[in-house]
């Protein structure tokens, strides 16, 4: 029950030092907490996607990856997108919370 919580945590630290560095060289200013929260949020979603259709494409019968380069792929593959689909909400959240009201 204490390793899958710890293993959730262990990607949430992960995906907020991957999300700092990619909204800091993508130029998202300011980085606000709500926009480092969305990153890792949606990058948990995107990484749990990725993994459920790539096993699904990929896995034997049994679920498994068998070969080396199928495991390798699985395993950089995950950040990557799980990255890109933070990346994506992360600048959603900060256009639509830029926005001004329009003067009336």
């Amino acid at each position: 029950m204490i390793l899958p919580l710890a293993g959730c945590l262990c990607s949430f630290g992960m995906f907020a030092v991957i999300g700092y560095v990619v909204l800091r060289l993508t130029g998202v200013r300011p980085i606000r907490p709500l926009v480092l929260i969305t990153f890792v949020l949606a990058a948990q979603v995107g990484a749990i996607a990725f993994g459920a259709c790539y096993g699904a494409l990929l896995s034997d019968t049994n679920n498994k990856l068998q070969s080396t380069a199928a495991v390798v792929c699985f395993l950089a593959g995950m950040p990557i997108f799980g990255g890109l689909v933070g990346w994506i909400a992360a600048r959603a959240v900060t256009w639509l919370f830029s926005r001004r009201a329009p003067p009336s």
